[in-house]
């Protein structure tokens, strides 16, 4: 048997998790387990990092009074553009044309730095000037902005006046933007230059908007036109706005009755959009300080301010602006890059973001660190038989945490890790299922690699794996602002009764289709039904008119919002307390699907105080905004708009729905202190034969495969085995065909994607992959479909958040898909 190296970080506390989750409270029907808590916070949910942190606004204050002139925001500013045109040869009509391009590059500056105090600072003054304009508590701002330092400002800004902001990615286009704009009725908008002529193009559409508000450097031109509209729009840059702010005086009573609430709605996130149109999801003050209480109880002993962060993931995205806040609580530095300055190649006459900043923590989705992991290998593949050996041989020694030797290979892999820096301690993955290859291989050459589960309804918050408990597949223990549990999903075999094998170390291998990481101590499975407890984690609605097949019960779980009274603030208890679940039917071994309930829950149709299945009336927090929102409860057949009431309640009628399947899923493998990611209730596919296959769970072990740069499988009910729609990673396939014989490895990619002898080569590897992880039969590809062509959001073929947008993918290849399904 051979031991498992991991990296190491600084500070541990040996034997704090090692009970992982514990019970507290006994299974409630048959088809579900038992609800549990992490061990640590048993007693009591999480629901702040310390007493008197009650919303945003404090942890800024709390950030200045704590770390004072540390540095906190760091930035680089663009020096110069520099254009090189290079020429490129395309097939057009089966013939070579060549044509000129220009490529773009940034120079940039070293980072500057704000302090805590100059960053609380720069927040008062502009929330003054905001008010001072005209916006008030109820408005709503929207923030369509790249991720930098003045995103943070202008959020918290509307966040110390109560007022709130809703999210938009950069990369929208016009038709998301007015759609994001209209849905909240945004009465302004916080934006980047080089975004204002998209804003322009949708602004007559959008008759809420009165107040712009940019960074950069626009044209003079651009911005009257923007002013010119409407006679109520004014426009302002967010360096005039700080001036105004300056001059105005801060201990007004008009601005302490604006300092928000618990209760106070601080954001509308809009989700990524991969299970159909993004949902606005109303996210409180206390929503996200649960959070953050929530990954301090867990890892706050691993962050400290010596470290440095950097960010770069959109801030529109739960996971980043999660995150971010964490690192401003804690005192930690953080610098803002570029996706496309990251490396030293994407720039000139300056560092990349990587070696000038360099960061010893990062958080990235998994396309993130496929790239990062097929670009270390494409380096040593193209260097000599030497440079290979050394590589595979350090590695090898990591692998085996060979005595002595094991030190000597870090010496090796040294300049692998000065690419990102040379200081990286500890990495984390989360918004999707990460490949086990490509955990294993990060955390071997690179640094120790965590996993992370969450989702925009929950804050970003459910699991995370902490440094003590660390093993390759899991995305951890259950924080300790939740409780869990398990429900089964019958038609699919799976229960909440099964238990995994008990033997540490032992191979992978199958029980009901399953994949199962074994455990050294007695195993159950769970995660499944995410408990809601008072308002602390849990959304508190959906923003406007949610489409039919989002609203109400969602009949595997997913994202239903808890329906009765949510503002008892109880401890939970699983089982006996006020409150209900936010159902995710997320899937681990053997058990599935969160097909959430409730208990105790009055004001309903019944009147009673028992177990219902009707919609009920919720109570709203002063400082509410009067939002138009579908209330959407899990395994029920209704749904509710609310209503502002004269007595802050929100009513109104019930409306029938027709029950639709969709949601998430966690399928995979865990013990009885961590879960593993693989896939969604909804992709969930029964073929031909009668058995099951998860498609997210394939797509992220095919994605391991070399030769892949993104890959979507494909199955329907009548076919024997999946396909898969790839795009293919072109230096590493480029080099895998020298030696192939009868193809040209230096054809055009385009070329390269329509030879059946390229797609054979593709199709071969990534099964030998799929063999290699125990794959059955059915889990094996049939064929596969090459494409040259990324996927981009702008394409519409993958979200902000880069997943896949498989209806669109399957819409787009259809003439493919059918072609490869007449073998069958």
């Amino acid at each position: 048997m051979t031991s498992t190296s991991f990296s190491k970080t600084s500070t541990t506390k040996p034997g704090y998790f090692g009970k992982g989750s514990v019970e507290i409270a006994p299974s409630t029907a048959d088809n579900e387990g038992p609800v549990r808590r992490l061990a640590i916070t048993s007693d009591k949910l999480v629901s702040q990092p310390f007493e008197g942190i009650d919303t945003i606004y404090d942890v800024i204050q709390y950030a200045a009074r704590t770390h004072g002139t540390r540095k906190a925001l760091g930035w680089r500013e663009v020096v110069d553009i520099h254009e090189e045109e290079k020429e490129v040869t395309k097939m057009v009509g089966g013939k070579e044309v060549k044509e000129k391009k220009t490529w773009k590059y940034f120079q940039l500056s070293e980072y500057k730095y704000w302090s805590f105090v100059e960053f609380k600072d720069a927040v008062g003054e502009v929330g003054r000037a905001l008010v001072d304009i005209g916006v008030s508590r109820d408005d709503v701002f929207n923030i369509f902005s790249e991720t930098s330092p003045n995103w943070q400002l202008m959020a918290n800004a509307c966040g110390q006046i109560s007022t709130t902001i809703a999210t938009a990615y950069d990369t929208l286009g016009e038709a998301g933007l007015q759609h994001s704009l209209n849905e909240p009725e945004c009465v302004g908008l916080f934006t980047n230059a080089a975004l204002l002529p998209t804003l322009y193009n949708v602004l007559r559409n959008v008759p809420t908007i009165k107040y712009v508000v940019y960074d950069g450097k626009p044209s003079s031109t651009l911005v009257t036109d923007i002013a010119n509209v409407r006679e109520s729009i004014q426009v302002f840059s967010i360096d005039e706005l700080r001036e105004r702010g300056k001059k105005l005086p801060a201990d007004t009573d008009e601005l302490k009755a604006r300092i928000p609430k618990p209760e106070t709605m601080a954001c509308i996130m809009y989700t990524s959009g991969s299970t159909g149109p993004p949902k606005g999801v109303c996210i409180t003050h206390s929503n996200l300080v649960a959070s953050i209480g929530a990954v301090y109880t867990l890892l706050g002993h691993h962050l400290t301010q010596q470290d440095t962060y950097l960010a770069y993931l959109p801030l529109a995205h739960v996971l980043e602006y999660i995150v971010e806040l964490i690192m401003i609580f804690v005192g930690m530095t953080s610098g803002y890059g570029r996706v496309k300055t990251l490396t030293d190649a994407s720039v000139r006459q300056c560092k990349g973001d990587l070696a000038e900043f360099k960061p010893s923590i990062m958080v990235g989705v998994p396309a993130v660190w496929e790239t990062i992991r097929k670009g270390i290998l494409a380096r040593v593949n193209h260097g000599s038989a030497v440079t290979k050996s050394v590589f595979n041989g350090a590695m090898t020694l990591k692998k085996n945490n060979v005595p002595v030797l094991a030190n000597l290979a870090d010496v090796v892999l040294k300049s692998v890790k000065a690419a990102t820096g040379g200081k990286l301690r500890i990495v984390l993955s989360g918004g999707a299922a990460l490949s086990h290859e490509t955990q294993k291989f990060l955390d071997t050459a690179l640094v120790m690699m965590l996993q992370g589960y969450g989702m925009t309804e929950s804050c970003g918050m459910c699991a995370i794996l902490p440094p003590e408990c660390m093993r390759y597949g899991a995305v951890g223990l259950p924080v300790p602002s939740i409780e869990i549990k398990l429900l089964d999903v019958a038609e699919a075999g799976y229960s909440s009764k099964n238990d995994p094998p008990t033997c540490i170390d032992a191979p992978f291998r199958y029980i009901s289709g399953l994949s199962w990481i074994v455990s050294d101590r007695v195993g159950f499975s769970w995660v499944l039904g995410w408990r809601f407890c008072g308002w602390d984690v849990i959304l508190v609605a959906y923003l406007g008119s949610i489409p039919e097949y989002w609203s109400a019960a969602f009949w595997y779980g997913a994202l239903g919002v808890v329906c009765g009274d949510v503002g008892d603030g109880g401890g939970g208890g699983g089982g006996g307390s006020s409150g209900g679940w936010l159902g995710l039917a997320d899937i681990l071994p053997a058990l599935f699907n969160a097909l959430a309930c409730w208990n105790n829950i009055s004001h309903g149709a019944s009147k009673g105080s028992s177990w219902t299945l009707v919609a009920c009336r919720l109570s709203s927090r002063k400082g509410m905004r009067n939002w138009k929102c579908w209330i959407a409860p899990v395994f029920s057949t209704t749904r509710r708009r609310r209503r502002r009431n004269g007595d802050n309640r929100m009513r109104g009628t019930c409306i029938r729905a027709r029950v639709r399947t969709c949601g998430d899923a966690l399928i995979g493998s865990c013990s009885p202190r961590q879960g593993v990611l693989r896939g969604w209730v909804k992709n969930l596919i029964k073929l031909q034969g009668g058995e099951y296959i998860a498609l997210e769970r394939l797509e992220s072990t095919y994605k391991a495969c070399n030769l892949v740069s993104n890959i979507c499988v494909h199955a329907t009910p009548d076919a024997k085995q999946p396909i898969a729609i790839i795009i293919p990673h072109e230096a590493h396939l480029r080099h895998a065909l020298q030696s192939v014989s009868g193809v040209d490895a230096t054809k055009e990619l385009d070329d390269l994607c329509h030879d059946p002898k390229v797609a054979a080569l593709v199709l071969k590897e990534c099964n030998a992959v799929g063999k290699k992880n125990g794959f059955k039969s059915i889990e094996i590809l049939q064929s596969v479909i090459l494409t040259p062509d990324e996927w981009t959001p702008e394409s519409g073929l993958v979200t902000a958040a880069q997943k896949i947008q498989r209806k669109k993918i399957a819409e787009t290849f259809d003439k493919e898909i059918k072609e490869a399904y007449k073998d069958q």
